[in-house]
Parts: structure tokens; sequence; C-alpha cells
């Protein structure tokens, strides 16, 4: 436990962490979001350790995925998935770089249609992928995402 967390605040969030995955499982989004962004409101900032940025990484890519694949909002899931590579830049994780470059990339070009901002996450991940040795990367819109353009049409 960090020095600086009393014993009744780490509760306190592990709490709402365990309502948000509650929530999301029950397939309530909306709530999973609120709990999950009141579990990040009790972390502390700036962040002191890596476990720290490793939590914010997780937790921001969850609330990505769920607004984007179950609410269908990708400008708000974009948000999200920002402050994770956020994160993943301070842990220096590539492979989360690359995911949530490659997430970022469909985003814009599938959905908030900017080509530019696209191309240049596309190109970052590319780069991750190339130094991973990673020979494929797939920018298909998937799972919900799919729905998404049918409804927006």
């Amino acid at each position: 436990m960090p020095p600086h967390f009393t014993r009744m605040q780490l509760s306190e969030r592990v709490a709402y962490h365990r309502l948000a995955v509650i929530h999301h499982h029950l397939g309530h989004s909306e709530l999973a979001e609120h709990f999950y962004l009141k579990a990040l409101s009790l972390c502390p900032s700036p962040l002191e350790y890596d476990e720290e940025a490793l939590y914010y990484m997780q937790v921001y890519l969850v609330l990505g995925d769920i607004i984007f694949y179950e609410l269908k909002d990708p400008f708000d899931a974009s948000g999200y998935y920002n402050l994770a590579l956020a994160a993943a830049m301070e842990l220096g994780n590539k492979k989360a770089q690359l995911k949530i470059y490659t997430r970022l990339a469909i985003i814009y070009h599938n959905f908030l249609v900017d080509r530019e901002v696209s191309l240049s996450y596309y190109q970052k991940a590319r780069a991750f992928a190339t130094e991973l040795n990673i020979h494929r990367i797939n920018l298909a819109p998937v799972r919900a995402a799919q729905a998404l353009v049918k409804n927006v049409k």
C-alpha cells in the first residue's frame, strides 16, 4: 500500500472499483463509468508509483471500451483512450501503446472521420508494431463498432 494512502482510502477505492466491475458485468454501462471515475478520483495525483500509472492505464482502457463499444460514443471514448495512452507512455509499456494507438486510429478513421489524425495514430502504431516485431495491425472496426457504423448511416 502506498504510504500516502490510509487504509480507509484504499478500502473506499477498492469498493468503488468492485462496484464498477459488477455494474459493467451486469450491462449497466453508465453506472460502471460512474464508479470507475469515482475510484480514479481517489487515486493520488501526481502519480508516484508505477502501480498507480498501471491502474490508471487499465481503468481508462476499460472506460474507453465501455464508452466506445457499449455506449457507442467514439468522441468520449477517444478521450479515455488518450488518458490510457498517457499512462502507458509514463510506464513505457510499448504493447499497450500499440493497442491504444491502433484503437485511436480506428476511431478517427471510421467514426470521427479525421484522416490526418487517424494517419498519425496509425503511423505511431506501425512504429511500435515494427519495434515489437508484429507484422500486421488490424484496423478493421470490431464488435459493436460495426453496429455503430450501421446506426450512423
